[in-house]
């Protein structure tokens, strides 16, 4: 895998004929797909290729949110099975079958931009579960410069297919033969060489640790939560509530706790640093409807001089006050000062502004 420090642009010096595309200087490289045999695997995976919009690039920052690789995984998904994707909806409609999203997670090793060209490769690397309805699928996120391509990051999610017994409950069921069919191809052995999918974020030096959460049932170190009120946008065509949002969600809180002793911070756009997300991930442990109300706690995992670890839970609040848990994620950060304008490689970790350390500690100390 090639491997670049700066962006660079990628431009075509050859006339073309005058025509609407070559007035709009449109890029018809920006966007595509293929399907192609990975010379690492020697199977075949299928890649997507699109431009990083203006909402994908909302760290402090201006690089790309840990949410939108979140998204970009989900659309990977179904835009990977365009061949059978009328059936799959066909069987959604019916309100009787569905997939489930039971964990997916994100890796970031590097920087994107607003108008950079990211290239997704899908790889599914085995079915479990019971009658094989499980599909185990990763995504590795490339930015895509002429024939340059530089590794972004990975993600990671877990589907089963499933039969839909009533108002927000599912049973894992054999998928049909046509979805079969068409992914056992591209399916890699388990055991198979030269698939480096990662387990673990990377090993960066974060300094000392601060403070840890004790290891008990319940993190008793709560720093922030909200209450999310949800409604069919939040939804998708098999009717639960959309994975995607669990990320949305994290990062929303993450940044409400971060305004009060970091609002000059993030106001500087990332001139004064940034807290970073290199790896989350969520599981799933029960399902959630539109027009539920879901309750998203932040708790301090643990504290170190130069990155927060952070743990979510998310809750189902029923009508008489009880909830349901719902899912739980880890959050690993790291706090990171700006770097070249259009650097690809995330800054070295820096020490936490001391603010940032007392606002914690006063969190959980309850101060």
């Amino acid at each position: 895998m090639q491997k670049s420090r700066r962006r660079t642009r990628h431009h075509s010096s050859t006339p073309g004929p005058l025509s609407a595309k070559s007035l709009a200087q449109f890029d018809p490289m920006a966007y595509g797909s293929d399907v192609h045999v990975v010379a690492r695997s020697g199977y075949p995976a299928v890649s997507i290729r699109f431009p990083v919009g203006f909402r994908d690039a909302c760290n402090v920052g201006g690089s790309v949110g840990f949410a939108s690789f979140a998204l970009w995984l989900g659309a990977l998904r179904e835009r990977g099975t365009g061949p059978i994707s009328k059936q799959i909806v066909e069987d959604m409609a019916t309100g009787r079958w569905g997939m489930v999203t039971n964990n997916s997670e994100v890796f970031i090793d590097a920087n994107l931009y607003t108008d950079d060209i990211v290239e997704g490769t899908i790889w599914i690397t085995e079915l479990t579960g019971p009658d094989r309805a499980t599909t185990n699928l990763h995504v590795e996120w490339c930015r895509v410069d002429g024939e340059t391509r530089t590794h972004i990051g990975w993600s990671a999610m877990q589907t089963t297919w499933v039969e839909i017994l009533s108002h927000g409950v599912v049973a894992a069921r054999p998928m049909p033969q046509y979805f079969h069919d068409f992914i056992e191809p591209m399916t890699i052995p388990t055991g198979a060489k030269n698939i480096a999918v990662p387990t673990q974020p990377k090993d960066v030096d974060r300094g000392s640790l601060i403070r840890s959460a004790p290891m008990v049932p319940r993190n008793p170190y709560l720093l922030e939560s909200e209450v999310f009120s949800t409604t069919m946008h939040d939804g998708n065509v098999v009717g639960n509530i959309y994975f995607g949002n669990y990320y949305i969600w994290q990062s929303r809180v993450r940044d409400k706790f971060l305004a009060r002793s970091q609002r000059e911070a993030m106001a500087a756009r990332g001139a004064l640093g940034e807290l970073r997300c290199v790896h989350t991930r969520v599981e799933h442990l029960r399902e959630v409807m539109p027009f539920d109300d879901v309750l998203v706690t932040m708790s301090l995992a643990a504290l170190y001089e130069r990155g927060i670890d952070l743990e979510f839970e998310y809750f189902k609040v029923n009508q008489d006050g009880s909830r349901e848990k719902l899912a739980i994620a880890r959050h690993r950060t790291v706090w990171t000062m700006p770097g070249a304008p259009g650097e690809l490689e995330i800054s070295p970790p820096s020490k936490l502004p001391q603010s940032l350390i007392d606002s914690v500690l006063e969190a959980i100390d309850g101060k």
